[in-house]
């Protein structure tokens, strides 16, 4: 069992190494993983539709108050 997992995962590095995705890498590049321009754009339009959201849900829930207290007031 131990034999076919370890030529199992042989396959897949020597099928990986290669293809495409590996070329133009050597041993001395250097792989980097910053933030892209789209990625705090996109974490300030969640915060905005969050807002958005807890907004609207507050003024449902005030206006079904505030009817309620019309129909027994």
């Amino acid at each position: 069992m131990l034999t076919a997992a370890r030529e199992a995962c042989h396959r897949i590095l020597f099928n990986f190494i290669n293809s495409n995705a590996v070329n133009g890498i050597s041993a001395d590049s250097v792989v980097s993983f910053g933030d892209v321009w789209w990625q705090p754009m996109l974490v300030a339009l969640e915060v905005i539709f969050i807002v958005l959201a807890v907004g609207c849900s507050g003024m449902y829930i005030a206006s079904v108050i505030m009817d309620r207290r019309r129909k027994n007031g």
